[in-house]
């Protein structure tokens, strides 16, 4: 090694004090790259021990602190609040909708009678649908969107009319002759002459008293399908009446002609109505509504008479 003037082997071997401040001529220039600049390695020494220092001098700044439990568990219960919030909302808004849904799937109510009375089901496709029904989910565990409650409901049973008191209705003596030319002479009156003879009854007449009185107000057609004698449930009925010893009086016949029935000249559909209140020795007195919808014909004669039930009107 050749010797410098001026400078002693020690000092020629020891490095600059600032040799990184200086430029390092020994890295190679590639075409169009840039030198690095002069003091570029000091300075990435020094951010390299800034750091160092920032992170050996204690906890990190307020703003950078991580947060605490006591905020976490208050954040925590402020999300759970606001979704159950929503939750209840959201059932009352789908309680009042409820009614204004498609009606259930199925035809008749799942009440307890409903469900014991269901068939078994057969097949592996009958016990899916079955299941679906009566659990109200869908294969496989879809929750259906029905009005049917889990527990099922009764079905609704309509209240029957509320009876009349026997003491309200104003009876009216029976007809004691056959029906004249005035009572046929239009459908109405034809129609309450028939109502007036076949509506009371007595059990110690014969059981076929009633229809004759009313049978002259009968078409011939329709005293033929009308006999007692010929239907046997008439007897059993009678039978009955019998046993009770009850006996019926009724009330003034109303009747008109139905607006909605096409008529013509000689042919009508008339609607009668009477109330016959029932009394017995071994029961109370009540009252039966007597209702009929009825075809009335004007014969040959020019005088109306009643033919065959309808249910028109």
């Amino acid at each position: 090694m050749r010797r410098q003037r001026g400078k002693s082997p020690l000092a020629q071997a020891a490095p600059a004090p600032h040799d990184h401040d200086q430029r390092d001529d020994r890295i190679p220039k590639r075409r169009g790259q840039r030198r690095p600049s002069a003091g570029w390695r000091g300075r990435a020494t020094q951010t390299a021990r800034a750091i160092d220092d920032a992170l050996s001098a204690g906890p990190l700044p307020q703003r950078w602190a991580a947060p605490k439990p006591r905020a976490n568990a208050i954040a925590i219960a402020t999300l759970t609040g606001l979704v159950a919030v929503v939750a209840a909302l959201a059932v009352v808004f789908s309680s009042h909708t409820a009614p204004n849904l498609p009606a259930v799937t199925t035809s008749k109510a799942l009440g307890p009678e409903t469900m014991a009375s269901r068939p078994t089901p057969t097949s592996t496709a009958d016990q899916t649908h079955t299941s679906a029904i009566t659990t109200g989910t869908d294969a496989p565990g879809t929750r259906l969107r029905t009005l049917v409650p889990d527990h099922g409901v009764r079905p609704i049973t309509p209240k029957p009319p509320a009876k009349a008191d026997p003491r309200s209705v104003r009876l009216a003596p029976a007809p004691t002759r056959p029906p004249t030319a005035a009572d046929l002479a239009t459908p109405e009156s034809a129609a309450r002459a028939w109502m007036a003879r076949s509506c009371p009854f007595d059990y110690r007449r014969p059981p076929d008293a009633a229809w004759r009185a009313a049978a002259p107000a009968l078409t011939d057609q329709e005293r033929l399908r009308s006999d007692p004698a010929r239907d046997p449930r008439y007897a059993r009925s009678w039978q009955q009446i019998v046993s009770a010893q009850e006996n019926g009086r009724c009330s003034s016949p109303t009747a008109m002609v139905s607006p909605e029935a096409p008529r013509t000249s000689d042919r009508a559909v008339v609607i009668v109505s009477a109330s016959r209140v029932v009394t017995s020795p071994v029961h109370p007195p009540y009252v039966e509504d007597q209702f009929a919808v009825r075809i009335v014909i004007r014969g040959q004669d020019q005088l109306w008479r009643v033919d065959a039930e309808t249910t028109g009107g």
